[in-house]
């Protein structure tokens, strides 16, 4: 059975219920540096992968810059946000295998973003990837052979654009260092630009509710 993805929207909606106060992880793991929330939508079970909230989470992060992971599959990647994925990848895989192993989404904004990027080539790897992934803003995380691997999967990610130029997280980082010898990192297929309020400065411009400001409406059934 054909099952339809849900419309771009929907899905920037959960990526948005992340940051809410009352909001509660599903899965995180002990150092607290990878928050995935879990909704349905349209009946399709979504993981919800946050930003970053904390400064020592970008700490982290920077650091890990330094030494790329290399996977067999999909080649070098961000060893911190790799980290992450494979912190809570157990927990996911247990999720759904208690609900009879369903299709489900993958969702996720900024550092989030990244990282769902990088656990649907991990899910893919293992032969069990999402029937789709939705990234909002997110930075660089691999090089061409990720992009290669994902090739045909239904990915799609965002970039806010106004007349300070793209989302600056959208465009980093533009090489691996200190390794140059390595493909430099790239950004994949399938970007959506969208066109925010000159007003948005760019921090501002990398929010959800800048991202959610400039998506098309859910069409009326």
């Amino acid at each position: 059975m054909t099952i339809a993805v849900p419309h771009i929207r929907l899905c920037a909606m959960a990526a948005a219920a992340t940051y809410e106060a009352t909001a509660i992880p599903a899965f995180q793991d002990d150092m607290r540096t990878v928050h995935v929330f879990r909704s349905i939508i349209n009946d399709i079970p979504a993981y919800s992968w946050e930003g970053t909230t904390d400064f020592w989470e970008w700490v982290l992060d920077f650091l890990a810059f330094r030494d790329p992971f290399t996977h067999k599959d999909y080649g070098p990647v961000h060893f911190g946000l790799m980290r992450d994925v494979m912190a809570v990848k157990a927990m996911i895989l247990a999720d759904l295998n208690s609900i009879g192993n369903p299709q489900y989404l993958f969702i996720g904004h900024s550092k989030g973003g990244g990282e769902v990027l990088l656990a649907h080539a991990e899910m893919k790897s293992i032969g069990y990837p999402p029937l789709a992934t939705r990234a909002f803003e997110p930075p660089r995380v691999g090089t061409k052979a990720l992009w290669d691997y994902l090739a045909g999967e239904d990915i799609q990610w965002t970039a806010t654009h106004n007349r300070h130029g793209t989302d600056l997280v959208t465009l980093v980082p533009d090489d691996i260092v200190p390794m140059p010898l390595l493909s430099p990192w790239v950004e994949g297929a399938n970007r959506m630009e969208i066109v925010v309020s000159d007003a948005l400065d760019i921090p501002n411009k990398h929010r959800m509710t800048a991202v959610l400001s400039g998506l098309p409406a859910i069409p009326l059934a």
